[in-house]
């Protein structure tokens, strides 16, 4: 899928004609997705890539539109067209992100179990799975699964996220070296590092 992280003044708007409801998404990326030759920074300057917040640890969520074959910044032209405001569309794209979460066929939840105890999980299969760092869902969906109340989590691609028990973080050099074998060569890396998810927040590891 061609990804389009260009400012508004140099994107063909006609591409994005077909712009609806159902394919608007959160955008979960590096900030070093948006680097443009003779382009600011996104931390300098975000509002020329749209709607665009930092999560902590380089990672950028930003609004997006989900093409045929590209996946494509919504700037406030967009939602004009569509008469929808930013709170509307944040919504919206979330329960975008809740329906190909848990449709059973789009992303995979694989659960590991071990003798231990000490279960962890990965969640894969779109290019948007990344996104699902911000659903509200992944925190009780976790709590069910891996048996426990606090985790850590880690967009390791956009197709990839681990989520593990906040006890394992002594096991992360482990995790981290299996999680770059497995990634070998990817071109879709996101974050090498992790966040502790609890039911009230996503904060940066060591940061909380």
């Amino acid at each position: 899928m061609v990804h389009d992280n260009q400012p508004s003044s140099v994107r063909k708007t006609d591409e994005m004609r077909s712009l609806t409801p159902s394919r608007i998404f959160p955008r979960v990326v590096h900030r070093h997705y948006f680097d443009l030759p003779g382009v600011p920074d996104v931390a300098v300057e975000p509002k020329r890539f749209g709607f665009v917040r930092s999560l902590g640890n380089d990672l950028i969520s930003f609004l997006a539109y989900s093409g045929d074959r590209t996946i494509r910044n919504i700037h406030q032209e967009h939602l004009d067209r569509l008469g929808l405001s930013l709170d509307e569309a944040n919504k919206i794209a979330i329960e975008n992100v809740r329906r190909i979460a848990f449709d059973g066929t789009t992303i995979k939840q694989l659960v590991t179990k071990t003798n231990n105890g000490n279960d962890w999980a990965v969640w894969l299969g779109n290019d948007f799975t990344s996104s699902c760092l911000l659903l509200p869902d992944l925190y009780s969906w976790s709590q069910k699964h891996l048996n426990a109340d606090s985790f850590l989590v880690r967009a390791a691609s956009t197709q990839m996220v681990f989520v593990l028990q906040y006890k394992n973080r002594g096991d992360l050099a482990r995790f981290d070296r299996y999680i770059s074998k497995v990634l070998e060569g990817s071109n879709n890396l996101v974050s090498p590092d992790w966040f502790v998810l609890t039911r009230d927040s996503l904060t940066p590891l060591g940061k909380q």
